[in-house]
């Protein structure tokens, strides 16, 4: 999974527990990079449990255990412990907004950790738009008959009558 498709989950679950009304969402973001490989290996998924878990000495090998990231698994740490303690990850000093479906607010966990609002929110708006795009009957040329179906469709068409073939300057 890339990313953007792991925000895009995130979201929707967030929106889901938000819809329940029941105890409040909490939504985090960790785009920590790793100075481990010269940054090549950027922020991984599972590079978080590191940090939640207060571990940087034992994952050297991914997390360097530098002090920046030493300092950003103690704060991770507490707040785990807060919120499997009490409901609210929130802590001194760093204050946890609940997400909701209208701000997407979410903690950002890097080197200046903080509260934003939709993070890649326009990343996620043009994949969205690709995916509807993607997944709907329209025209994309109404003057030259081009016109598209939903990706799904297309694929079964294709498996079942093979590759069209087209004759020289036919469109």
């Amino acid at each position: 999974l890339n990313s953007l498709a792991t925000r895009n989950n995130i979201v929707n679950m967030a929106k889901l527990k938000h819809d329940q009304k029941g105890a409040p969402a909490y939504a985090y973001y960790f785009p920590w990079q790793s100075p481990m490989l010269a940054g090549v290996a950027g922020a991984w998924p599972p590079a978080a449990l590191q940090f939640c878990f207060d571990n940087t000495k034992r994952c050297e090998q991914g997390t360097g255990n530098t002090p920046e990231a030493q300092a950003l698994a103690k704060k991770m740490a507490d707040s785990w412990a807060n919120f499997a303690r009490t409901g609210n990850p929130g802590q001194p000093g760093i204050a946890w907004t609940p997400t909701d479906p209208d701000t997407n607010k979410t903690m950002v966990w890097d080197n200046q950790i903080r509260m934003v609002d939709d993070p890649e929110g326009d990343a996620r708006a043009i994949n969205e738009s690709a995916d509807r795009r993607l997944s709907e009957f329209g025209w994309t040329d109404r003057e030259g008959g081009i016109a598209r179906i939903p990706i799904e469709n297309a694929m079964r068409l294709l498996s079942q009558r093979g590759w069209p073939s087209r004759e020289r300057g036919q469109p």
